[in-house]
């Protein structure tokens, strides 16, 4: 796990409840921001695996990112 994601588990593990719920969808929002970012950075090298990989990925990206935000509603 990157360092960042150690930050987040300790951080969720001290958490419960509504508490809980509310840390795991921000960070479930984030992180699939930032993956999306990621992803349309690769689509702008123009390199043809990726850029066909990461077009094929990116509509399931952004569909979990609207369900991550339907969670912090």
């Amino acid at each position: 796990m990157t360092a960042g994601a150690d930050v987040e588990y300790l951080k969720l593990k001290l958490l419960s409840g509504a508490s809980f719920d509310k840390e795991f969808a921000r960070h479930m929002v984030k992180d699939h921001e930032d993956d999306i970012a990621s992803y349309e950075k690769e689509v702008a090298r123009n390199d043809a695996t990726t850029v066909k990989l990461a077009k094929a990925t990116l509509p399931t990206l952004r569909k979990h990112l609207k369900a991550a935000q339907a969670l912090t509603n």
